[in-house]
């Protein structure tokens, strides 16, 4: 077919409308073969055709810009897709019944586009009208995908216990109907499994995980897609959970396979290489993360366009590892970059906007602009208190730098009054000797040092800094150095001494001239 339509793509320059059904089948195909620019070329060729010899609204020129929207948002591209889905949905609303099939589709693409944009308010609406709206019995699979859709939503927009609900109700459904190897059912399980990690039970996530894994390892080759996603989600779940020599074991088994097969996914191996970076990144192993994010940009820059998530994610781990390694000025071109891109491309209020903003302004803060850091945070916090509940892992983060930005000011008490408010809501949410807590803890022991609050910040300290799984974790290694502090502003000179001492034969994998190394120093 290919070769067919190779020899008649000068007809669809001349116009010949008898040739739009076969370069549609082909712009599809090339879709499902992840060849995303050649599917988003083919589908804009055969839309000039289709616009000389079609009506707005025929069944055809809607399927072809349904798949260049579709195209389109695969590459990164959504909000370009998200219009095409809007204006097939004005059309659609004059011309097709409330509950007719094709309209119902056409909205549930338009509300994974919102919920791709962020706009996940947008995207609940919708996927709530759909299942109000639809016909079709509780266990027909277009309304299981909805509620799967809709539960996706829920998980974004921080309504975890309702996402929760509805994938429980789902997975029911799907157990009378299907297989418990049947892929829609592994899908759903895998989604209750991100719920649950959400919601902090870490380890109803990862028994989850580990029986699907177990399942497609029954009935899939070792280097199956499918097979690897899996595990990919597993070794994510170990990550979050704090596990992560586990979770490097598996994502470097995962990364293995991945560069042995022979297909042409370069940007799934640059997505999983991320991953790998990050679980490096948190322990501790800082120059193999930034190799790791350094050979995924280049990988995706070639197939990928600047505004795609994955890739400006990549360069927001980049940027965060290169703060972690000393190389401030590097870091804050990085962010200052994600975040012109993003301006552009995504809403104020993305998630992924947030973020990127949120990591400026701690590079900021750790290049001692610290007014440029305060105004930033100030601003994310604002933002997300209207729209976030306050156990957002995203607006934690921001709050806890926003009160880093007040130790640097001097309004300790400012601080303390946050970060003990961040603590108590981690806390509630997270093991204890969960990375995130561990951090947070250490930030409010240094701003009990700081009103000379010296003991209970010696308590504090020393119990998190047994806590950490390798001696010259950067994290550990922050928290001895406030340690050694500590005890000698409590008049144990001696044994800060002691620490310290320590703190710097454990720094010497980092560069000379790396501030904290400097600092101990």
């Amino acid at each position: 077919m290919e070769q067919a339509i190779q020899i008649d793509s000068r007809y669809l320059k001349e116009g010949d409308a008898t040739r739009i059904p076969p370069a549609y089948e082909l712009a599809r195909s090339y879709l499902s073969d992840n060849r995303i620019k050649e599917a988003i070329e083919l589908f804009n060729q055969t839309i000039q055709v289709a616009e000389q010899h079609l009506r707005s609204q025929h069944p055809n020129r809607i399927a072809l810009q349904d798949g260049l929207g579709r195209a389109l948002l695969a590459n990164g591209q959504t909000k370009e897709a998200l219009d095409i889905f809007e204006q097939i949905a004005k059309v659609e609303r004059s011309s097709l019944a409330s509950d007719h099939p094709v309209k119902l589709a056409s909205l549930h693409i338009l509300g994974t586009a919102y919920n791709q944009n962020g706009q996940t308010k947008e995207a609940i609406a919708i996927f709530e009208d759909i299942l109000s709206i639809s016909s079709v019995d509780e266990d027909h699979p277009n309304r299981l995908d909805t509620q799967m859709a809709l539960s996706v939503s829920y998980i974004a927009d921080g309504k975890i216990e309702k996402a929760i609900a509805l994938l429980e109700k789902t997975s029911t459904i799907q157990e009378r109907v299907f297989d418990e190897a049947h892929p829609s059912r592994l899908m759903t399980q895998t989604e209750l499994a991100n719920a649950y990690g959400k919601m902090g039970d870490f380890s109803k996530a990862i028994d989850i995980l580990e029986k699907v894994v177990a399942l497609q390892e029954l009935n899939l080759d070792e280097g199956h897609p499918i097979r690897l996603a899996a595990q990919y989600a597993l070794a994510l779940a170990y990550l979050n959970a704090g596990q992560t020599s586990t979770s490097i074991a598996l994502l470097e088994e995962v990364v293995r396979l991945e560069d042995l097969a022979v297909d042409d996914n370069e940007h799934q191996r640059a997505v999983s290489k991320h991953a790998l970076g990050r679980a490096y990144l948190s322990e501790g192993q800082v120059k193999p993360a930034i190799a790791l994010f350094e050979e995924a940009i280049d990988a995706l820059s070639l197939t990928a366009p600047e505004s795609h998530p994955d890739l400006l994610a990549t360069k927001h781990e980049l940027g965060r590892s290169l703060v972690m390694d000393g190389h401030l000025s590097k870091a804050i071109a990085i962010f200052e970059e994600v975040v012109k891109v993003q301006s552009t491309s995504l809403d104020a209020t993305h998630p992924d906007q947030l973020a990127s903003k949120r990591m400026l302004g701690l590079a900021y803060l750790e290049n001692h602009r610290i007014q440029e850091a305060t105004d930033i945070l100030t601003e994310i916090v604002n933002i997300e208190k209207a729209i976030l509940d306050e156990a957002n892992p995203g607006l934690l983060a921001s709050r806890q730098g926003l009160a880093r930005c007040y130790l640097a000011n001097g309004q300790v008490q400012a601080a303390i009054t946050l970060l003990e408010d961040v603590d108590r809501i981690k806390s509630s949410l997270l093991p204890a000797d969960h990375l995130d807590v561990l951090r947070t803890k250490q930030q409010l022991a240094a701003a009990y040092l700081k009103q000379n609050h010296a003991k209970e910040a010696i308590t504090i300290l020393t119990d998190i800094s047994a806590s950490y799984p390798q001696e010259n974790h950067p994290s550990r290694l922050a928290a001895r150095h406030e340690l050694s502090l500590a005890y000698i502003k409590d008049g144990q000179a001696e044994e800060g001494i002691k620490i310290l001492e320590d703190v710097v034969k454990n720094q010497t994998h980092l560069d000379e001239g790396h501030p904290n190394r400097l600092a101990s120093q």
